[in-house]
């Protein structure tokens, strides 16, 4: 039985650019992360914080670390903290607040907005780095 698929994501925070993070994954294609199942049931994908911008981490409730949801017509690409997506779930915060753990199930294709929240002294006010999810082909598929 194929297990989720394992992804790293590397994040790289400037709080002076715009915007304030850039990443490096073989996930990315034309701004977003994209995700095929390759017969695999979805994704379990470790965000990475590389070069901290002086200091950042992401607070150690992984629910405060992350939100999601999918993108609808006419409303804003940036979850606020506090959204949930049952798609996109945070599992656990590790490696000394450095890593991020998130679990996509890839059910349904669908492209989805969410926003990973980084701070220098784990409360509040957080850098917030919002880049764009694109959930391909949904369940796995098996070979035929």
């Amino acid at each position: 039985m194929l297990k989720a698929k394992q992804e790293t994501v590397e994040l790289y925070i400037d709080p002076k650019a715009d915007p304030p993070f850039t990443m490096k994954s073989k996930l990315l294609k034309d701004g977003k992360l994209t995700f095929k199942n390759d017969h695999h049931p979805g994704f379990i994908v470790d965000f990475n914080i590389v070069d901290d911008g002086g200091g950042y981490l992401f607070p150690d409730d992984e629910k405060d670390a992350l939100a999601a949801g999918e993108l609808q017509p006419g409303k804003p690409t940036c979850p606020k903290h506090g959204a949930e997506w049952d798609e996109f779930e945070p599992l656990e915060v590790t490696n000394g607040n450095r890593t991020l753990r998130v679990q996509n199930h890839n059910n349904d294709p669908a492209e989805f907005g969410f926003t990973m929240f980084v701070t220098k002294n784990g409360k509040k006010p957080y850098l917030e780095l919002d880049p764009i999810g694109d959930n391909r082909n949904g369940p796995r598929t098996v070979n035929r």
